[in-house]
């Protein structure tokens, strides 16, 4: 094989990897418009975090729970952005909120398995 059939090899490779990875976030994305319910009974059932151990992990939880319900809208507008249904202007404002609440998040519930 040559170095040029092996460079275009590559190419649609990548390509191909490229076009699943985006068609997995789109999927990502179409199940998330659905777990507003689900986030809500979690949250209620989850209280003040009355069965965790200390106040701090109790404290982590219902902030993590209060950024949760900050990021589930935003992540919607970002998605009707995304599928044309919403049109504005300074879309990367709602992307950096959707990013940030997404890193807070994570970062959050990393802080209770520490």
């Amino acid at each position: 094989m040559s170095a040029i059939q092996a460079e275009h090899g590559n190419d649609d490779l990548a390509k191909s990897f490229a076009t699943f990875s985006s068609k997995m976030s789109q999927t990502r994305a179409n199940l998330r418009l659905l777990d507003d319910i689900p986030m809500i009974q979690y949250s209620m059932e989850y209280g003040l975090g009355g069965k965790e151990p200390d106040k701090i992990m109790s404290s982590i939880g219902v902030l993590t729970n209060v950024i949760d319900h900050f990021y589930y809208p935003v992540d919607k507008i970002c998605w009707a952005l995304d599928a044309g249904i919403l049109k504005w202007e300074k879309r990367d404002k709602w992307d950096f909120i959707n990013s940030m609440c997404w890193a807070s998040s994570i970062y959050m519930n990393l802080m209770k398995w520490v």
